[in-house]
């Protein structure tokens, strides 16, 4: 994967990060994912638009840990993510085309490598899938759904 580029698989997909978490929902399967260790590193360059080279370069300027492992983990990480459609393939012209993105603030000092984490919910699968104007019910509101008709 080392010549290829992605992005984030908007719409389908909304993320945020708070306190070193990265929570990603893919609206079309009402799965949501929590994404730990350097995963929410690896995700913000994804966001910058970074190739998979800048994205091992950073991660591994910005954490301990040696450039095979961190090449290793971060291939393994892209393939859960495309896995689950969270992220896409950019086109070879969109790659070729695109300047180099900036990358993200380097550590002053490393920090303590941990590999990628990909974590995957659907306990709220039907909750997240259930359209707030047309399934729900008109006098309980939503997220309550409407009773199903016999």
């Amino acid at each position: 994967m080392s010549l290829t580029k992605f992005r984030i698989n908007e719409p389908d997909v909304v993320s945020e990060t708070i306190d070193g978490e990265t929570v990603a929902v893919s609206l079309s399967t009402g799965t949501y994912y929590s994404l730990g260790g350097a995963a929410p590193e690896a995700w913000s360059l994804i966001e910058l638009g970074c190739g998979v080279e800048q994205i091992v370069s950073d991660l591994t300027r910005k954490f301990e840990g040696d450039h095979d492992t961190i090449a290793k983990d971060t291939d393994l990480l892209l393939k859960q993510l495309l896995a689950e459609k969270l992220i896409v393939a950019e086109n070879a012209a969109t790659e070729a085309a695109a300047s180099e993105p900036p990358t993200a603030a380097e550590a002053s000092t490393p920090l303590p490598y941990e590999p990628p984490i990909l974590e995957k919910f659907n306990d709220m699968q039907e909750l997240l899938l259930l359209d707030p104007i047309h399934e729900v019910d008109t006098d309980a509101g939503w997220p309550a759904a409407k009773a199903a008709e016999v």
